[in-house]
């Protein structure tokens, strides 16, 4: 055990994964015998996530843990601060799968850890968990990402400052919506794939209340297409503390994007970026509505194609107040429009990224 946590605690220790095996366990008294160390390995599923309960009660300085649901077993992961802290304790948690199989027990190692925890990914089906985590209170949980599971958590989280939903997860457990963190600042909805209009009415309220607390000011939602979405279109500009919005909406129709550009720069004064992903152009008014965000200062579009953006291209120089323009982008874009735009605003910061969308 000496050894142990002798390796634990030593200066250049950074990160490990780790490995635990059967005879590394004493079965009879459940005592810690071994503990053998890997660059890359992954633990046996004979143990689960009880793996992961005994490991942190002898790493005193790990600080991190991501679990990953596999096949063969589940993958733990472990980051440890190379010089001592001040603070102990688990602080960032990331449980996900690659499989389709309702995992057990994996509440066990959030309720082993609320007391410390500061971030948190969550995604998987926790249904036959046996364990409960309804009154639980997490102090110091500040970003919460939730695909299913974890739904009870932001009202148990007065410091959350960022979170994040899939649509799954409201259908599946619309009471996620009951409570708003007093600290929210940042929240991401993804709600593709089957919004229904009982669901869409969930959110609306939802972001009307928000909007009522004047307390938002980051804002990601996502949506498959435009049928049926005007009203949380409409919801979203009532939040007129936003300072920060992206907006996907593949399906977007040109004349419908305008409007919400209109409604968006009275209601939404404050925005100092915007992004919009869909494969819509803005026309000529759309762009020209967005100079009246004085303090416009970043601004990121698609490009789907390279026909019919002449409009993007002679909209953008005049947004005057814009410092930085990101352009999403496939592999095969021509950058001399880009170069043109650099040589008629020099003070135009312009990132082309060809990587974070397929095409």
């Amino acid at each position: 055990m000496t050894e142990l946590n002798h390796w634990f605690t030593t200066p250049w220790y950074e990160f490990m994964h780790a490995r635990y095996h059967r005879h590394h366990l004493r079965s009879s008294s459940g005592d810690l015998e071994t503990f053998s160390i890997a660059k890359e390995t992954r633990c046996s599923s004979m143990f689960g996530i009880q793996s992961a309960l005994i490991a942190t009660q002898y790493a005193p300085r790990v600080h991190s843990i991501y679990l990953l649901m596999r096949d063969e077993g589940i993958e733990l992961t472990y980051d440890a601060e190379g010089q001592p802290s001040e603070r102990h304790g688990i602080r960032n948690l990331t449980i996900t799968t690659e499989t389709e199989e309702i995992c057990t027990d994996t509440t066990s190692i959030v309720k082993q850890h609320h007391k410390t925890l500061e971030r948190i990914v969550w995604s998987l089906d926790t249904s036959h968990d046996t364990d409960t985590i309804d009154n639980l209170n997490y102090p110091h949980l500040k970003k919460l990402y939730v695909n299913t599971s974890g739904w009870q958590l932001p009202c148990n989280a007065p410091a959350l400052e960022e979170l994040e939903m899939t649509l799954q997860t409201i259908h599946a457990h619309p009471a996620v919506l009951n409570a708003i963190p007093p600290n929210l600042k940042k929240l991401a909805l993804d709600l593709q794939q089957g919004l229904t209009t009982v669901t869409k009415s969930l959110i609306e309220h939802y972001l009307g209340r928000l909007a009522r607390q004047h307390q938002l000011k980051h804002l990601v939602i996502k949506f498959d297409h435009e049928d049926n979405v005007d009203s949380l279109l409409d919801v979203i500009i009532r939040n007129d503390r936003l300072e920060r919005l992206e907006i996907t909406l593949w399906e977007w129709d040109s004349y419908q994007m305008g409007q919400f550009f209109d409604r968006l720069v009275k209601g939404c004064p404050r925005l100092v970026r915007l992004e919009v992903i869909s494969k819509t152009v803005p026309s000529t008014n759309a762009m020209n509505t967005l100079k009246q965000l004085q303090h416009l200062k970043e601004l990121a579009f698609l490009m789907h194609d390279f026909t019919n953006y002449e409009s993007f291209w002679s909209g953008i120089p005049t947004i005057l107040q814009l410092k930085s323009l990101m352009i999403y982008a496939p592999r095969t874009f021509k950058n001399d429009k880009a170069e043109y735009l650099k040589q008629q605003r020099p003070d135009l910061q312009i990132i082309v990224d060809t990587n974070t969308f397929r095409f």
